[in-house]
């Protein structure tokens, strides 16, 4: 799951924050002792001159030679233990604190991210992705292929329920191999027949395995795409989900964004959901022949039909 720039410079600067707060518990805490103690400070200051005799002896006689310092300086810390224990402290009050053991709060253990780092990612990724509300209790199971006709049909033969039994497979197959293929959607059908629903589901369980998933209408998009900028996480994200295409004002600037970012995502192979009540007519009339060429060839092109199911599924 490759971050944004941005994303990954606030879990770092989270995790300076996680450390410096523990620093400063930890000072406190030693202010404490001394102050309860001062016995525990002479002893703190004598074991640090016992450590640099014993470095400098292992490095100029051996190690052998540190062994005497090494011992004294046991006894030393079984002193402060006691004193700790004696004030009604754990032994381990002035050892260094971390909220997590394993990576000692810097994200990386065994020379891999640590599993902290990750849920961190998640979480913020999560935050970003403009989705915590919507996706929130959803997944493929809440689309219902059961709210979809097997009756009506058009001039193809299918159905609706055909038509969502694809779709809802082929979104499977989109999640399943999200990290082996560059793949892109467009999905278009009338108002209310699924299309916002099955884009969230998508969302949903990638954002479960940590990808990066941008969820935007198409108004708050052209919103968003002022100046070309090449770092944005509108085109750097995992996942770019445009919903509603054709709802916003289309004008020549809208149009020479959608091909900007359309295409620029193409080129650094980042997939992209559209969702849309425009047919395909529709949308090689309102926008350029280049964006259409570039949708048509390098989209998986998904149809829904039928009733507004929003109502059906208030009223099932």
């Amino acid at each position: 799951m490759p971050l944004t720039s941005v994303q990954y410079a606030t879990i770092t600067r989270e995790y300076d924050r996680i450390r410096s707060d523990n620093e400063h518990i930890l000072k406190d805490r030693i202010k404490e002792i001394e102050s309860l103690s001062p016995e525990y400070d002479a002893l703190q200051k004598e074991i640090g001159s016992l450590s640099r005799k014993a470095a400098l002896a292992a490095l100029e006689r051996g190690a052998n030679d540190s062994s005497s310092y090494k011992t004294r300086i046991r006894e030393l810390d079984k002193k402060q233990k006691e004193i700790l224990e004696s004030l009604g402290k754990p032994a381990d009050y002035l050892d260094p604190i971390y909220d997590c053991p394993h990576c000692h709060d810097t994200g990386i253990a065994g020379g891999q991210r640590c599993a902290c780092f990750k849920k961190k990612a998640i979480e913020l990724i999560y935050n970003d992705s403009n989705l915590k509300n919507i996706t929130e209790g959803i997944s493929f199971d809440s689309f219902d292929l059961s709210l979809y006709s097997d009756d009506v049909r058009d001039d193809t033969g299918k159905s609706p329920h055909a038509y969502a039994g694809e779709a809802l497979s082929a979104a499977k197959a989109f999640v399943r191999d999200f990290d082996l293929h560059h793949d892109n959607i467009l999905i278009y059908g009338s108002t209310g027949v699924g299309k916002t629903l099955l884009s969230t589901c998508i969302a949903g369980e990638l954002i479960k395995t940590s990808h990066s998933v941008v969820y935007l209408t198409a108004v708050e998009l052209f919103e968003r795409l002022g100046e070309n900028d090449d770092n944005s996480p509108l085109l750097e994200c995992d996942l770019l989900i445009v919903d509603d295409l054709g709802t916003e004002l289309t004008n020549s600037f809208t149009t020479s964004k959608l091909f900007y970012c359309v295409n620029e995502r193409l080129l650094r192979q980042k997939s992209t959901i559209i969702s849309t009540n425009l047919s395909l007519g529709e949308i090689r009339n309102n926008y350029t022949e280049r964006i259409y060429s570039r949708i048509l060839n390098s989209y998986m092109i998904l149809k829904l039909t039928g009733d507004d199911q929003r109502t059906k599924r208030l009223y099932s």
